[in-house]
């Protein structure tokens, strides 16, 4: 009998088992020996349960795919039209964009504010890397409710980070 990498892992096996009502060998199913505990269906069904809750999130934010592509793609080209090219070899871009949504689309997504932040923040900053450039400080991406959205699905937003002001800086009194 040969070794199995689950079994040099510890990982309790399962036996397909036939079904005494079906004798067919194709409808077999996956039956723990007494004893055994279902540790692999248990894994699966939590993987299963949250890779729903992800989905769902992402369809109650975004009708469709197309949709999230489009948010994304406004946040890409906000970015983009909001460039100010300082020399040849650094184009400023603000840093603070904010994504306002729908109360009832912001409530549903509540608790997971964080990583959606996160996940358009991650998105811009690869596409700023990618075209070489420069925030105004540090790169945010807020999420907020509007009790006015013009397009009934977001509206987009851009800023440098409020302490930064176009004066000129003056030498420090002495």
């Amino acid at each position: 009998m040969s070794c199995t990498r689950a079994d040099r892992m510890g990982i309790p096996q399962f036996t397909p088992v036939r079904c005494r009502a079906c004798p067919s060998p194709s409808r077999a199913r996956d039956v723990a020996e007494p004893g055994q505990v279902r540790f692999m269906g248990t894994l699966k069904g939590w993987e299963r349960a949250i890779e729903q809750a992800e989905l769902a999130l992402v369809e109650k934010l975004f009708a469709s795919d197309a949709a999230e592509a489009e948010v994304v793609e406004a946040l890409l080209r906000t970015c983009d039209e909001q460039a100010v090219v300082c020399s040849s070899h650094r184009t400023v871009v603000p840093n603070v964009y904010t994504l306002e949504l729908p109360p009832p689309v912001y409530a549903e997504i509540g608790p997971h504010l964080t990583v959606l932040g996160q996940e358009l923040t991650d998105r811009l900053e690869r596409h700023g890397e990618s075209e070489g450039y420069e925030w105004a400080g540090p790169l945010t991406v807020r999420i907020t409710a509007a009790e006015h959205v013009p397009n009934g699905r977001y509206q987009l937003r851009c800023a440098p980070m409020a302490h930064i002001t176009s004066a000129p800086l003056s030498a420090p009194d002495a």
